[in-house]
């Protein structure tokens, strides 16, 4: 499998803390990753790490076989164009609908694709999240989970090389994390990476081929 992402002995020192220490990952196409840890661990922060809004004190931070630790902010605006990325709470733009927010990272894309092409993939990830009936709607007019679902369907609708989802089952009963665990499963590309973060290794298990744990900053196997 081709590596995708890695981080190299990447450490981050934030306001006299050493929130990351020593952190080696690598993240290979086709690969889903989940790094557990508790609220605070530095889950966050290693996402923002990978993709380029949070710098590293010490290590090297590649991306598609690009060293891109010191790049200028274009080299890594190219790079972001191939991740698809949610963070905790969704991140949506409250202005727009939900079917324009799942629609927005198809605008951005290389090579933009035809108004044809984006149509048919917006409304294949709007029937996959589930959200189809909502797709008029605003995020504000949502259930957590609906906005949880729709940051899953804004970040794999342009098929990313690398995907990077912060606590997506949080906070979820048994019931609504079964369905997030299916359409998650549907949504993601074949031959992407991903990485989950949790602090709920127990949501993610059957989702994850490697599981590991963040604590005091070291990344390390689970038990």
């Amino acid at each position: 499998m081709t590596v995708l992402a890695a981080l190299e002995h990447v450490g981050v020192v934030a306001e006299g803390r050493r929130v990351l220490d020593d952190v080696e990952l690598s993240l290979s196409g086709g690969e889903t990753v989940a790094v557990q840890g508790a609220n605070g661990a530095g889950k966050t922060l290693l996402m923002r790490v990978l993709c380029g809004l949070a710098a590293p004190t010490e290590g090297r931070v590649r991306l598609f076989g690009e060293d891109l630790t010191r790049a200028p902010a274009r080299r890594w605006a190219a790079a972001r164009l191939r991740l698809g990325v949610a963070f905790q709470g969704g991140s949506l733009i409250n202005e727009l609908t939900v079917a324009e927010n799942i629609a927005f990272p198809l605008l951005m894309a290389p090579g933009r694709p035809s108004p044809a092409a984006i149509a048919a993939r917006l409304e294949h990830a709007l029937v996959t999240a589930g959200l189809y009936r909502v797709a008029s709607l605003l995020p504000w007019q949502l259930s957590s989970g609906q906005v949880r679902l729709a940051a899953l369907a804004r970040a794999t609708v342009a098929r990313p090389e690398l995907l990077l989802l912060d606590d997506l089952f949080a906070g979820l009963d048994d019931v609504a994390t079964a369905e997030m665990q299916q359409r998650f499963l549907a949504a993601r590309p074949e031959t992407t990476a991903v990485l989950l973060v949790t602090s709920d290794a127990g949501r993610v298990a059957g989702l994850a081929d490697r599981m590991l744990r963040l604590e005091l900053g070291v990344l390390q196997p689970a038990d």
